[in-house]
């Protein structure tokens, strides 16, 4: 679906503009935002998806990766303006096809038909553009880097990728990996299990430790009425909610 491939292109996109002088490569000053870029967070009321995707998973939009990029003020304030335009796009093209599917149409079964052939040809236009937009995006973005910065980044994204590809085993099998290594990139992954699985663990605690202290602050006549409004159960099926 088309918001599926918009969330992966987020993840993967990055931008351009003419190559920026490698001056002050050290510095660490937040980006001013360009009009252009204001412009569109006005329009969207909303940083999320004006920000390139609320994409911090985007490594070149890592702070952490910046420093290590030694990007310039004027590369972070243009990577940035690239963001903005490309999830402006993705905004409003999530917007047309809402507005598509809530427009009235046919009962029949021929307008049915019609009508969900016309939906996924869309779909199908959407996931094209949406990856047409990330590869502009993505070469706009090689353009504002400095080779040195370009080679350091794609390794970056690299180790990132690994990280994932631990989970798609069969990649690894194309790579004609001896019994030993395999047994290396198992105790890799089983370990990785482990850490997330006691993360998980303590994110649940946190959680539960929220909501003890949430109930708390209320008055018992607020808690009833929130027992009442959250039970799943409250309402049997097919009868409307009150």
């Amino acid at each position: 679906m088309v918001r599926c491939t918009q969330l992966l292109a987020v993840f993967l996109v990055f931008g351009t503009a003419a190559i920026v002088p490698a001056r002050a490569m050290g510095e660490d000053a937040a980006p001013t935002h360009s009009p252009r870029a204001l412009e569109l967070v006005g329009k969207w009321r909303s940083l999320s998806y004006a920000l390139p995707g609320g994409y911090p998973s985007a490594p070149v939009q890592r702070p952490e990766v910046q420093k290590q990029l030694g990007l310039t003020a004027e590369q972070k304030s243009k990577i940035m303006e690239i963001g903005f335009e490309y999830n402006a796009r993705l905004r409003q093209q999530n917007e047309d096809r809402q507005a598509y599917w809530n427009k009235p149409r046919g009962k029949s079964p021929e307008e049915q038909k019609k009508f969900e052939e016309e939906n996924r040809a869309r779909d199908r236009k959407g996931t094209e553009d949406a990856r047409q937009w990330e590869w502009e995006a993505r070469k706009q973005v090689e353009q504002l880097l400095q080779p040195e910065q370009l080679v350091q980044l794609r390794e970056i994204e690299f180790r990132d990728r690994l990280g994932r590809l631990y989970y798609a085993p069969q990649v690894f099998d194309r790579l004609g990996l001896s019994d030993e290594q395999k047994q290396k990139m198992k105790a890799i992954r089983d370990e990785t299990d482990r850490k997330l699985r006691e993360l998980s663990e303590k994110i649940m605690q946190a959680q539960r430790d929220a909501a003890s202290k949430s109930v708390d602050v209320l008055t018992p006549e607020q808690l009833e009425r929130l027992k009442e409004s959250t039970d799943p159960y409250a309402v049997p099926p097919g009868k409307p909610e009150k």
